[in-house]
C-alpha cells in the first residue's frame, strides 16, 4: 500500500511534445529549444520507443564539428531507448521503485554511428 498521498501524475509533466524516430537532431533540438523543454517523447507512429534528452543532444551538437556531423542524423540513434512508461494512476512510490530497480547500464549512453 502506498504511503504517499494520491495525486495526479500528469502534474509531473509540463508538456506533451513528441517527435517521430526519423526526425533529425537539428529539428528535434529546435523543437525542444523553442518549446522550452528538456525531454521529448520519441515515437514510431503512435508507439513510444524512446526519450530525447536535450542536454545529451546539445552536448553532441556543440562539440567541434558536432552540428556538421550530427544535425541530419535521426533522433532514434541517440535516444534513451528504454523509457519508463507509467499511467496517471500509478502511485509515486511504485514509480520510484521501478526507477531504482532498473539496471545501472540502462543509463549509459549508447550512440549508434554510421
Amino acid at each position: 500500500m502506498s504511503r504517499l498521498k494520491p495525486f495526479d501524475n500528469s502534474t509531473l509533466i509540463a508538456h506533451r511534445v513528441a517527435v517521430q524516430r526519423t526526425t533529425t537532431l537539428e529539428a528535434a533540438s529546435y523543437l525542444a529549444r523553442t518549446g522550452g523543454v528538456d525531454y521529448l517523447c520519441v515515437c514510431d507512429g503512435e508507439t513510444v520507443v524512446g526519450l530525447y534528452s536535450a542536454m545529451t543532444i546539445n552536448h553532441l551538437m556543440s562539440a567541434r564539428f558536432g552540428h556538421a556531423i550530427y544535425a541530419k542524423q535521426p533522433v532514434d540513434r541517440f535516444m534513451v531507448d528504454e523509457p519508463l512508461i507509467v499511467d496517471n494512476s500509478t502511485p509515486l512510490d511504485t514509480m520510484l521503485n521501478q526507477v531504482f530497480a532498473r539496471k545501472k547500464t540502462i543509463f549509459l549512453r549508447r550512440y549508434h554511428f554510421g
